[in-house]
């Protein structure tokens, strides 16, 4: 069965679609779904990602947070980045579908099948690859601004790929204006990998992707999320204080900002750590 099931009446983005055949879907978020196609023309298999062009937010130059998000595939092709293959928008749905480069799984998965960590030595090699990623994004003055498991995927060449764009910041693409925020999931799983500051409302940065590939890191080597917080940005900062302590100057001077009555219970939390001292017997493994 094809990709799109109704045919491709006049629009020409849709009768380009017509080649990739439906083989099942492989995950799906708040304004997007992801498939799994072979292109009938190449025989390749390769993902496809459809998003609803017309419930997408707009950033501040108006320009749709879809076309964001293609130009910053584009501009950060790398390696260890999944690699856009061609982006099409229907002219009458404003649907617009993203063909990638398909990986076997995520590393989500991979933690799932190795419930007490990746061997180190593969631990290593992801961060390293993660690293590797992050070091031309940054350059790029990019911010993936959602960095955790589900969004590495692993080739069966044993390479890493960051995907999932949607949440990505540029200074060069949205006119200059740095102050722009990265939209961020509700997903509770994310707030795990969020630093201090983003859980305060502040603008993602490449620190705060650096904090999230910390909390990958230490995910690698035990099996279990680093600081798995609750329900809310409150509960994921009384978790980060109790496993860290004493954050830094500026993270420090934001949580000061926050209500009395908060303020007390991030201190009732960090009175039980720093927990990360149980991790000491990884420093120089």
């Amino acid at each position: 069965m094809g990709l799109l099931a109704d045919g491709c009446s006049n629009d020409s983005a849709e009768c380009a679609l017509q080649r990739f055949e439906l083989l099942g879907r492989n995950g799906a978020g708040a304004n997007s779904t992801v498939f799994k196609c072979r292109d009938t023309a190449s025989g390749a298999i390769v993902a496809v990602k459809k998003l609803e062009g017309s419930t997408v937010p707009q950033v501040r130059l108006q320009l749709p947070l879809t076309y964001l998000q293609a130009a910053i595939m584009r501009a950060c092709a790398h390696e260890n980045c999944v690699t856009l293959l061609e982006a099409h928008q229907g002219l009458t749905s404003g649907v617009i579908y993203l063909v990638m480069e398909h990986a076997e799984h995520s590393l989500s998965r991979e933690l799932l099948l190795n419930p007490r960590g990746l061997p180190l030595p593969k631990a290593k090699l992801v961060i390293f690859q993660l690293a590797s990623a992050l070091e031309l994004i940054h350059g790029k003055k990019v911010v993936h601004g959602d960095i955790k498991p589900a969004n590495v995927l692993l080739t069966a060449q044993c390479n890493s790929k960051l995907c999932d764009f949607g949440s990505a910041t540029s200074v060069v693409l949205s006119g200059g204006d740095d102050s722009t925020q990265a939209l961020r999931t509700d997903e509770v799983s994310s707030r795990w990998y969020c630093a201090p500051e983003s859980l305060l409302g502040a603008p993602g940065s490449a620190a705060s992707d650096i904090w999230a590939l910390g909390c990958i890191l230490g995910e690698l080597v035990t099996g279990k999320p680093l600081m798995a917080g609750g329900q809310n940005e409150l509960d994921q900062l009384s978790c980060v204080v109790a496993m860290i302590g004493q954050l830094s100057r500026a993270q420090e001077k934001l949580l000061q900002l926050l209500p009395r009555q908060q303020r007390a219970k991030l201190e009732e939390a960090r009175a039980r750590g720093p927990l990360l001292d149980r991790y000491a017997g990884w420093v120089g493994a």
